[in-house]
C-alpha cells in the first residue's frame, strides 16, 4: 500500500505540474486553459484525499528504519524532506480548494465532469484572494524543488549508494514475465 500511495501521488503530482506550468507558461488558448484549469482543480481534490489517506496510513505504520550506511545527519535531512513533502501534499490542495471557494457557486469544482466537489461558502475578501493565490504559487514552486530533491536522493540511492532503499520504495513491476523451469 506504501508504494501504491507513493507512486500514485508521483505520476499525480507529475500531471499537476506539467498542467500547472502549462496553464501560465504554455500561451493556451481561453477554451484550453480553462479545460487545463479544470483538470488541476479536479486532480488537486484528488491528491488530497490520496495524501490525507497516506498520512493515515504512515500513522498507523511505522517508518522503515534509515539504511545503517546513512549517518545521523544523511538519515535526519531524509526526515525532514519527508516531512516538508507529506506538508505541501496537504497544504498545496487545501489552498487551491480555498480558491475554488472564494471563486464561489459561479464556477463550480467539476469532478472529471462526474459531479462538483461541494464549496465552502466564504469570501476571503480580495487580500484574502491574494495571498492564497501567492500562498499556492509559490508553495508550488517551493514544492516541485522538494520532488527533484527527492528524486535525486531516490537516485543517489539507485546508482552511487547501491543500498536496498531503491528496493524498497522503487517501482515494482508484478507483471513482469519471470522465467520458468
Amino acid at each position: 500500500m506504501t508504494r501504491f500511495l507513493h507512486w500514485s501521488m508521483a505520476l499525480g503530482l507529475g500531471a499537476q505540474i506539467a498542467l500547472g506550468l502549462s496553464m501560465t507558461h504554455a500561451g493556451l488558448t481561453d477554451t484550453q486553459a480553462y479545460r487545463a484549469f479544470q483538470v488541476h482543480r479536479a486532480l488537486g481534490v484528488t491528491l488530497g484525499i490520496l495524501a490525507m489517506l497516506r498520512v493515515l496510513w504512515r500513522l498507523g505504520h511505522r517508518l522503515p528504519y534509515p539504511h545503517r550506511s546513512q549517518s545521523r545527519l544523511v538519515a535526519g535531512l531524509a526526515r525532514g524532506g519527508h516531512a516538508l513533502l507529506y506538508s505541501g501534499q496537504i497544504l498545496l490542495p487545501l489552498t487551491g480548494y480555498g480558491l475554488a471557494c472564494a471563486a464561489g457557486p459561479d464556477m463550480p469544482l467539476s469532478m472529471f465532469g462526474l459531479f462538483d466537489w461541494p464549496l465552502l461558502s466564504f469570501s476571503p475578501g480580495e487580500t484574502g484572494v491574494i495571498i492564497l493565490t501567492a500562498a499556492h504559487r509559490w508553495g508550488a514552486w517551493v514544492f516541485a524543488l522538494l520532488i527533484a530533491g527527492h528524486a535525486a536522493a531516490a537516485l543517489c540511492h539507485a546508482a552511487l549508494a547501491h543500498d536496498d532503499v531503491w528496493k524498497r520504495m522503487g517501482p515494482s513491476f508484478p507483471c513482469r514475465s519471470r522465467s520458468r523451469r
